[in-house]
């Protein structure tokens, strides 16, 4: 067996706040929790299985923790954006079963097999997650310095492209509720049995935790609010979808997207 570092796409994944809701768990509790973790983030999630059939991504999972590695090929941009993509829709189907997500998402060398994860990029991936202020999937500078230097990164939405957020500056995370936003007949739509879920998760869990977690699931509802803002002149039924008595603050939400590098014949 040949041993050898190689450069790699990192997707580190974080359930919030899960080590909160299992610890004073009893051993039948822990079941039943183990159960519903195992049904709804693996067996009844087709994500895994079909990620890996358009893209060779390698996958562990160590308790609430998911981690995803592409090697870098001369494809990488167009393979990591369709990963990307990959990533939001199953960030938002995790959301549906009350599992928010944050992470941490760079480049770097890795050796990735059945027994062994060593590298650079895990660590700077997990560093990442742990870093953010915010509870979301966090994208490191070179991710963004990559697509900069290809003229991926844009102010405008485009076919294909993938919404991320900027919060303070050069701080850039995926946004996953701009994914429930798309064209019908050439007309915006919008999933709003989604976004009332997520306002219906969001403050269950605001009124169900308490001191890092809490002022996480605030964060959440600041930008599930800004969200319903930013939109509310093309969908007015957005302002009752907002999450009310939450502490505001002044984090702004700058919109940004990661454009695609379409493939040539």
């Amino acid at each position: 067996m040949k041993f050898e570092l190689k450069d790699h796409f990192c997707i580190y994944l974080d359930i919030l706040g899960y080590s909160n809701r299992i610890e004073n768990l009893n051993d039948e509790e822990l079941k039943t929790a183990f159960d519903n973790f195992i049904k709804c983030v693996v067996t009844e999630n087709n994500f895994l299985e079909e990620f890996g059939k358009i893209i060779p991504y390698k996958i562990k999972l160590f308790s609430d923790n998911i981690f995803i590695a592409l090697p870098v090929t001369k494809e990488t941009i167009n393979d990591f954006h369709l990963a990307l993509k990959h990533i939001l829709d199953y960030q938002k189907s995790l959301i549906q079963s009350n599992y928010f997500i944050r992470g941490g998402i760079t480049k770097g060398i890795l050796f990735f097999d059945e027994k062994i994860i060593w590298g650079k990029a895990l660590i700077e991936a997990v560093q990442i997650e742990k870093d953010a202020e915010y509870p979301f999937i966090s994208i490191s500078k070179d991710i963004i310095n990559l697509f900069i230097e290809n003229d991926l990164l844009s102010d405008h939405n485009e076919f294909l492209s993938v919404p991320i957020i900027e919060i303070k500056e050069g701080k850039y995370f995926l946004d996953y509720l701009q994914t429930t936003i798309h064209l019908q007949d050439g007309k915006p739509v919008t999933y709003y049995t989604f976004l009332q879920n997520h306002q219906s998760l969001v403050k269950y869990n605001l009124a169900n935790s308490k001191g890092r977690i809490f002022e996480k699931y605030n964060l959440l509802a600041k930008y599930h609010n800004e969200f319903c803002n930013y939109y509310k002149e093309i969908f007015p039924q957005m302002q009752y979808f907002k999450v009310k008595d939450i502490f505001d603050d002044d984090i702004t939400f700058k919109r940004k997207y990661l454009r695609v590098l379409l493939k040539t014949a």
